[in-house]
């Protein structure tokens, strides 16, 4: 039987969509996206994904139909992070896919300052009718938001490994030895001031202090490693003026 083959085609890289499918296109690829899913796909795809839409819809010229995707794009990644803030794979996962949405949208606007390791085609791609310049500020707001977002995250985990990682910590046997003589002074320097009364009457004051409700941990950690940062740094810098003499 004789075979029915395809032309080459050249794919406009759009996706079609109605405009009552907006809340199922979030749904799928905002409310209900799992980090444990993402991993598995091509970074950055829901990213990807709806900018296709946003070319689709600049490539027939519909500004409601864009303006309405937009907005419910940003509340529903706002929505998820408020909901998982405490949850650094989703903060992270949104982190990402905004920040490469944002960047998407500014590769492909059209404007040259964006256009400078563009090649030919990709330029070809660019909006045509639509000028989202204040949507990408809104975009960079949320980006730097969900930053926040992570930072804080982490600190919550680090904050009670601190001083049980600063007082149970072990020195590995032999790291000194590869060091040059002048790291191996200051480090030796450094760690008697690490064992001078002061520092051990503030990490006294952190064992025995820490529970009560009046002083926070975070309050002794902060003080004591500002106290031994401090100490140390000054004693560096002695050192780093005798050997200059």
């Amino acid at each position: 039987m004789p075979e029915v083959k395809h032309k080459e085609t050249e794919h406009l890289g759009m996706f079609d969509y109605k405009k009552e499918d907006v809340p199922l296109i979030v749904k799928c690829l905002i409310t209900d996206l799992k980090p444990k899913i993402a991993v598995t796909l091509l970074p950055g795809l829901p990213a990807y994904i709806l900018f296709m839409c946003i070319r689709h819809t600049d490539h027939v010229n519909d500004a409601e139909k864009v303006q309405t995707l937009l907005n419910d794009t940003v509340f529903g990644i706002r929505k998820v992070v408020k909901k998982r803030h405490e949850d650094v794979d989703y903060t992270v996962l949104w982190l990402a896919n905004t920040c490469r949405f944002l960047h998407n949208l500014k590769q492909y606007s059209g404007e040259k300052q964006f256009q400078v390791e563009n090649t030919p085609k990709q330029n070809e791609q660019c909006l045509r009718n639509f000028d989202l310049s204040q949507y990408r500020q809104v975009l960079s707001d949320v980006a730097v938001w969900i930053y926040q977002a992570v930072i804080k995250c982490m600190e919550e985990k680090v904050q009670p490994l601190i001083v049980p990682a600063v007082l149970e910590h072990e020195a590995i046997a032999g790291i000194s030895g590869n060091k040059p003589s002048g790291m191996r002074s200051r480090a030796s320097s450094i760690a008697r001031e690490l064992d001078s009364p002061v520092i051990k009457y503030c990490w006294h004051m952190v064992l025995t202090q820490s529970s009560s409700p009046k002083y926070s941990n975070s309050c002794f950690t902060s003080s004591v490693l500002e106290h031994s940062t401090t100490s140390c740094f000054g004693r560096i810098c002695v050192t780093g003026r005798r050997e200059c003499r």
